[in-house]
């Protein structure tokens, strides 16, 4: 089982990281690391998905105001 934690916990090349991995498995299973490596991509796919669909640009507005600023300091 700590196999299996380990194996969903890997987020090496992403901005991500497992503060916490749970299995609820009743009994021993055997997942292969290929399906392990697969099942963690998918999930590093779908949050970053997730991120990018709420991500507001800022308004070009607060750009204006902040050049306004720096020509009055300047």
């Amino acid at each position: 089982m700590n196999n299996l934690k380990d194996g969903l916990a890997k987020l090496g090349q992403t901005i991500y990281y497992a503060r916490n991995v749970q299995i609820n498995l009743p009994g021993a299973l055997f997942v292969p690391n290929s399906l392990l490596n697969q099942f963690r991509r998918e999930a590093a796919d779908m949050l970053d998905a997730a991120r990018l669909a709420s991500y507001q640009r800022g308004s070009r507005n607060r750009l204006l105001i902040l050049r306004r600023f720096i020509r009055k300091r300047i």
